[in-house]
């Protein structure tokens, strides 16, 4: 249990975050334009992995080329990318303004705050490589945790922190698929007077992205982790070269494919989804 002060400390934070939001309401907003950044994503994602589980290459002659990358070289894909670069960033700024909003000091708040900041992070880092990419400039082709992966199992304190990372991973992937079955997400969401079969499609759609982004992430973790214990650099691989080897597998491509799907489902979800969501949960 934090002190009383720590606990006045972030009651006085969220007050102010409040106030500030009711001064300007356009900061709603915010979110709104992130959630749909955050589905075109993870759409696009979907897409890219279908057409891996459908490539015939083997995994270590397959490109690694990232999704945004890829959508880059598409007629107006700079455009589009850029669009996206300006949602992920407003997507960010909510994500701190959602991370001061939080006033409790219990472990599950704790555990919400490392969660959010580790979200943030994560598409600060996508709305950087979008901006690149946007700009014609050299972009991150997706690899990045591939190459740090490496560069860790380079010693045994190394192989220990990406060991102990793809188990968290993997630790997250389980809680996303069981929020995903027991259809947990629903409760960020204001479903009264929502037509009932529209509230059905929210539900499967949200059952299935939730289960589909538990795949993906617990395949890299494992892919990680096994990596750590072989000491075996050639085993860390990332988002694209992890579906890629799976998919070359007997009937793995029949897993790349759903989960190609799962993820297509999910970015549906966030745009459906997106008049019904509690922006200040």
């Amino acid at each position: 249990m934090a002190p009383v002060d720590d606990t006045d400390k972030l009651d006085d934070v969220a007050d102010k975050t409040n106030e500030k939001l009711d001064e300007h309401p356009w900061a709603e907003w915010l979110p709104k334009a992130g959630w749909l950044a955050r589905g075109f994503v993870y759409a696009f994602m979907g897409w890219t992995v279908l057409l891996i589980s459908f490539q015939k290459d083997s995994a270590d002659e397959a490109s690694s080329k990232g999704a945004v990358v890829a959508l880059a070289d598409q007629p107006y894909g700079r455009i589009v990318i850029g669009a996206l670069a300006v949602g992920l960033v407003a997507l960010v700024v909510w994500q701190a303004l959602a991370l001061a909003l939080i006033r409790d000091t219990d472990a599950k708040s704790w555990f919400k705050r490392l969660s959010g900041a580790g979200t943030m992070v994560i598409y600060a880092g996508l709305a950087f490589t979008a901006m690149r990419a946007a700009l014609g400039m050299s972009a991150d082709n997706g690899g990045g945790i591939e190459r740090l992966s490496k560069g860790l199992l380079s010693s045994t304190p190394g192989r220990i922190v990406v060991f102990v990372a793809g188990a968290i991973a993997l630790g997250v992937a389980g809680y996303r698929a069981y929020k995903g079955w027991e259809h947990k997400f629903l409760k960020h969401l204001d479903l009264d007077g929502c037509d009932p079969r529209r509230r059905k499609l929210i539900t499967r759609l949200g059952t299935v992205g939730w289960i589909g982004r538990a795949f993906v992430v617990g395949l890299v973790a494992v892919f990680s982790m096994w990596a750590a214990v072989t000491a075996d650099p050639d085993n860390a691989v990332g988002f694209d070269q992890g579906l890629r080897k799976v998919s070359v597998t007997s009937w793995g491509f029949v897993l790349v494919a759903l989960a190609g799907l799962a993820l297509i489902g999910y970015g549906l979800f966030c745009v459906v989804s997106l008049k019904y969501r509690e922006l200040r949960d």
